[in-house]
Parts: structure tokens; C-alpha cells; sequence
């Protein structure tokens, strides 16, 4: 695993903040079809991240029913990410998306904790969640738990987005408070997987610009009405 070896990066001198992007990614049984694409669509976006500076981090969290917690990277600054492979990405077991973004939130909470007692500056928090499907699985979290954090962590500062493939994704994403304007559906197969990843990438890469430039948007609006893996799937259907 990955870990953070130094908390304060040289842009935390500075008054811009650095962007810290908290990935949690269903790799449960139902993503083995699209297992490689998950590889290579990821992969493609931090190389994308990497390319666009120095001034994030990354924390990459993977879920299923055996373990809705690994941790792959801890707050890595980006250039120092590395990449899935088939080794670190092996789907398994069922969704417990509700206790896996639980859990990843508490952590992040966490970290702002404990950067305010450190005297550390706040960091631009970016929360993605990456799913195939529906949650089936959860113990310790429900909906309205999960909603009631995500409304509050929002009302903190924090930009939220949900990508999935299920068939009723805005209901889900907004029963866990998840602003529909940062939400997308995509096609849970080669090109649709493709797709998600490099939409996800291109307005990260946008929301980094604005950061970076002290530029006002809105935080519950992260695809800016600019959603092609969405777009491919209505035309499909």
C-alpha cells in the first residue's frame, strides 16, 4: 500500500489549496467483465492527472463484501500515484457501497482533523465513487445515514460525484444526497467503461484549473452539463 509519507506537500505553503481526490472503486464480482477497461480507464486518468501538475493528491480506496476497505493508495501526492494492473484490480464478492463510503468519509474527516490541529491548510476535497451497480450488501450504514454526511460534508466545502451503471442511478445518487449535476450514468461494458473514465478525468481536470486559478464554481455541478458516457448510453438504449 501506498501510505503518505509527508502530510504537507510545498503547495501547502501557499494559499491555494491542494486538491485531494478520494477515489473509491467498486471492483465487486459484477466488475470482472469490465475488469480490464477499470485498469486502463483508470490508469489513463491519473497519467491525465499527473500531467496536469503537481498540485494534488491521491487517496484510492477499492471495495467489496470481503473487504469494503482496501486501501491502495493514502494520500499520495499525484506524481508519486502508480497505476492498476490486473494484480491489484481482482473483482469479488458483493457491494457494500453505503459502508465503503462511510468509511472512506470517515477517514477523510479524519485527515481534515488532524491537518487543523497540525496547522496545516485546508485541502480542496474532490470525493468520486465508481460503481457497476446497485449497493446489496451494507451492515453498518443505510441511506439516510449516508446522506445526512454527505449533506453536511457538501455544506462544508467537499464536491461529491457518482458514477455508476445501474439502471436507476439518480434515484440512488440522490438518496445518498449526491447532487444529480455531478452524477453520470454509463454503460457497464468496454467502450461505456472507457467513456466514464475519461469524462471523470476531463472535469477533474476542469475543477483542478479553477482551483489552481481562485476561479468561483459551483461544487454540486462537477460535469457542467458535459456528460458523454451518459450521452453514449441514451443512445444506446
Amino acid at each position: 500500500m501506498n501510505t503518505d509519507s509527508n502530510a504537507a506537500s510545498n503547495s501547502d505553503t501557499t494559499s491555494i489549496p491542494e486538491v485531494h481526490i478520494y477515489v473509491l472503486l467498486d471492483r465487486s464480482g459484477s466488475m470482472q467483465s469490465i475488469a480490464s477497461d477499470v485498469v486502463g480507464g483508470f490508469n489513463r486518468l491519473l497519467a491525465d492527472q499527473q500531467a496536469d501538475g503537481a498540485d494534488a493528491r491521491m487517496t484510492l480506496v477499492q471495495f467489496d463484501s470481503n473487504d469494503p476497505q482496501e486501501v491502495i493508495a493514502d494520500a499520495i501526492p499525484i506524481a508519486e500515484m502508480v497505476g492498476l494492473d490486473a494484480s491489484t484490480f481482482v473483482p469479488r464478492g458483493g457491494t457494500p457501497l453505503l459502508d465503503a463510503t462511510g468509511r472512506l468519509m470517515a477517514t477523510a474527516t479524519a485527515r481534515v482533523a488532524q491537518r487543523t490541529a497540525d496547522g496545516l491548510p485546508p485541502e480542496e476535497i474532490l470525493f468520486v465513487s465508481i460503481t457497476d451497480g446497485h449497493e446489496n450488501c451494507s451492515g453498518e450504514q443505510t441511506l439516510a445515514s449516508i446522506k445526512q454526511l454527505v449533506d453536511a460534508h457538501s455544506a462544508a466545502g467537499w464536491t461529491f460525484v457518482f458514477l455508476s451503471a445501474a439502471l436507476d442511478v439518480y434515484s440512488e445518487a440522490s438518496s445518498m444526497g449526491m447532487d444529480q449535476r455531478s452524477t453520470q450514468s454509463w454503460v457497464g461494458d468496454s467502450a461505456g467503461t472507457g467513456r466514464a473514465f475519461d469524462s471523470l478525468s476531463a472535469s477533474t481536470r476542469s475543477h483542478r484549473r479553477k482551483v489552481r486559478n481562485s476561479e468561483f464554481f459551483d461544487k454540486g455541478d462537477f460535469f457542467e452539463g458535459e456528460k458523454p458516457a451518459e450521452d453514449d448510453r441514451t443512445d444506446r438504449e
